[in-house]
């Protein structure tokens, strides 16, 4: 499901495309030059390459500012570079990343960047299917964002802990916490969380059976995400129209929304929702009695799935390659792919599911 993967990790990012000068620090030595530079380039360019064009600065800038000995600075930066790690899919990098953070904030009493984080931590945790470890970091961080009366944080962390309670099936409490977060989001004017906002709020209506009130906020946070240049989000919200439409048994309708899902995925570099999206598409074929095509649609997003160690995708696909071959009649192929996501469901609930190398 597209509303697995969240944003969450994105709790340093500038809401604002022109990126006043309140809300950037002044470059008063080189390595903040340097990280102001490169986040810039983030912000401003999205795609693959721009987002590699960010990461070469950061490393460039974080040599730097560990010369200066600006922990707080290098804590911040180490946050930035696993935001954009997280949105590869990279989670290894990324649990590496927000450990230094959290190791360098607690050390210099940097209470607001322990909370970005311990966030950060309970994003990795909750795509590893580590779900209450997830929580435990995320409670933790809200309850530093409260103290601190950071509405930022405060938002990103009840998305975190809402995409927790979706994986989790409970869905009434997913609602409620992206209901809070889209009210801090319009309050503070900020029109990218607004954005994840409506789209996680169109999966938990979804889940609940609310199709077309699922379809109407993803079409909210659609026209949002194309006004922003989002690509990860368009290519998201693309796919979340789809399978809400292939709920309504409105299969070609399905099919075009995931089309344009796969093409603008893989022009943003975004591997796990290119993965879904090619999970998703094979299970239209599979719907239409296209069963040849979905086999190739199912393998290709098995193949991205071990990639990246998207554990519970890679177990929805391999249960879908079960029905199918199920269906073909190959009951010992079948019973392979369907034993193996049964492995995979139990690392999922014991906590156990690392990613794949």
């Amino acid at each position: 499901m597209y509303h697995r993967i969240a944003h969450v990790f994105l709790v340093v990012t500038l809401m604002s495309v022109g990126f006043p000068a309140s809300l950037i620090a002044e470059s008063k030595t080189e390595g903040q030059r340097l990280y102001n530079e490169a986040f810039q380039l983030q912000q401003k360019d999205r795609s693959k390459e721009g987002r590699q064009k960010a990461v070469q600065k950061y490393e460039e800038a974080l040599i730097v500012i560990k010369k200066e000995g600006d922990s707080q600075l290098e804590a911040k930066t180490l946050n930035e570079l696993g935001s954009i790690y997280m949105q590869w899919g990279d989670y290894a990098k990324v649990l590496g990343y927000a450990e230094k953070a959290l190791e360098i904030n607690k050390r210099i009493g940097n209470l607001k960047g322990e909370g970005r984080s311990l966030n950060g931590l309970a994003t990795v945790y909750r795509t590893r299917g580590e779900h209450q470890k997830a929580l435990e970091y995320g409670e933790k961080a809200l309850e530093i964002a409260r103290k601190e009366g950071d509405s930022q944080l405060e938002g990103n962390v009840l998305n975190n802990i809402g995409n927790v309670h979706q994986d989790s099936k409970q869905y009434q409490k997913a609602l409620e916490c992206f209901q809070r977060y889209l009210e801090i989001a319009r309050k503070t004017n900020n029109q990218e969380s607004e954005r994840w906002a409506h789209n996680n709020i169109g999966a938990a209506s979804a889940m609940l059976g609310q199709y077309e009130k699922a379809i109407e906020h993803c079409q909210k946070a659609l026209e949002l995400a194309r006004k922003q240049g989002d690509l990860r989000l368009e290519s998201r919200t693309l796919g979340n129209i789809g399978l809400n439409y292939f709920r309504l048994g409105q299969h070609q309708k399905a099919l075009e929304f995931y089309q344009n899902a796969l093409a603008t995925s893989r022009k943003a570099g975004a591997r796990e929702y290119e993965g879904r999206t090619l999970d998703h598409i094979g299970k239209v074929n599979f719907a239409l009695k296209q069963y040849q095509q979905a086999e190739g649609f199912f393998q290709s997003a098995l193949q991205i799935a071990r990639q990246i160690g998207d554990v519970k995708g890679e177990r929805d696909t391999r249960n879908n390659l079960g029905n199918l071959y199920k269906q073909w009649g190959q009951q010992p192929k079948a019973k392979q792919y369907f034993d193996q996501a049964r492995e995979l469901t139990r690392k999922l609930e014991s906590g156990k599911a690392k990613r794949t190398p």
